[in-house]
C-alpha cells in the first residue's frame, strides 16, 4: 500500500495536481499512513483559477512538521492563507532555488528522507532542433524488454487499442489539454501472450489529440508546446526506459 501511494504522489506532482485545504488536510496531511509520507514533501500553496484541479501560481512553500503543525523552509511557524488556495506538490522546476536549498538543509538536520525524488530532482529539455519537431526520434530504434514497455503503466501511461490479433503497438499519457503523449513500438505486446516478443524496438514518440480515430488523425504539435515539467519528465521516464 505504502509503494502504491508513494507512486500516487510522484504522479501527483509530475502532473501538477492541486487539492483543496479541507481534502488535503484530511486524506493527506492527517491520515494514519500517508501523513509519514507528507512530512517528507514541501508542499506548496496555489492561486488556481476557478475550480481548476491542475497547475496554478505558486504562492508559498511549507512543509508539515511531525506534530501536524506547518513549518516554513527556516523552520518558523507557518499558518496557511485564507481565500480560494489548494494545496500540492511543487515541481524541483517550480521551486524557487532558496526554497529548495533551505528545505533541503532542514531535511537533512531533521534526518528525513523524501520518499521520492523532489528536491534535486534531474531536469531535462529538448534541443531547440527537437522542440520543432512533430515527431521525437532521439530513441528511435533502441531495444527494451517487453516488461519495462508494460511497466510505463505506473507512471501513467496507457496501453494502446488491441489490434487485429490482439495486437498492441502503441501507449499513450494523458498531458492535459485533450492531448496524449504516443509511443509507438515494435512488433507490438499480443494480449494474452505478452512473452511472444520478449523484446520491443522504440519508434517515435506524437503529441495528438485525446479524442476521435487514431488511426484517422492527421494533426500532431512541435514539442516545444509541451509545458516544461511534462517535457522534463517526458524526457526521464524514456531515459529510465532505455536503461
Amino acid at each position: 500500500i505504502a509503494s502504491q501511494q508513494v507512486q500516487r504522489l510522484e504522479t501527483a506532482m509530475c502532473q501538477r495536481r492541486r487539492w483543496p485545504v479541507g481534502v488535503f488536510e484530511q486524506f493527506l496531511a492527517t491520515h494514519p499512513l500517508l501523513r509519514h509520507l507528507v512530512q517528507r514533501l514541501v508542499w506548496g500553496v496555489y492561486r488556481v483559477e476557478g475550480e481548476g484541479r491542475y497547475g496554478g501560481e505558486l504562492l508559498a512553500t511549507f512543509r508539515v512538521a511531525e506534530d501536524g503543525s506547518y513549518a516554513t523552509a527556516k523552520d518558523d511557524e507557518y499558518t496557511l492563507p485564507e481565500g480560494e488556495i489548494r494545496i500540492g506538490l511543487p515541481h524541483a522546476l517550480e521551486l524557487p532555488e532558496a526554497d529548495a536549498a533551505q528545505f533541503g538543509q532542514c531535511f537533512a538536520d531533521y534526518q528525513l528522507q523524501q520518499p521520492f525524488a523532489q528536491l534535486g530532482r534531474e531536469s531535462h529539455r529538448f534541443s531547440p532542433q527537437e522542440a520543432e519537431q512533430e515527431k521525437l526520434i532521439r530513441w528511435k530504434d533502441r531495444i527494451v524488454p517487453t516488461g519495462k514497455i508494460m511497466g510505463l503503466t505506473s507512471k501513467g501511461w496507457r496501453r494502446g487499442e488491441a489490434q487485429d490479433g490482439g495486437g498492441i503497438w502503441y501507449y499513450t499519457k494523458d498531458i492535459g489539454n485533450g492531448r496524449l503523449i504516443e509511443l509507438a513500438f515494435d512488433p507490438g505486446i499480443i494480449v494474452g501472450m505478452t512473452d511472444e516478443y520478449p523484446e520491443q524496438t522504440l519508434q517515435e514518440l506524437t503529441i495528438c489529440p485525446q479524442s476521435g480515430n487514431r488511426w484517422q488523425q492527421t494533426k500532431t504539435d512541435a514539442f516545444a508546446t509541451l509545458d516544461t515539467i511534462v517535457a522534463s519528465e517526458l524526457i526521464r521516464e524514456m531515459e529510465t526506459l532505455i536503461s
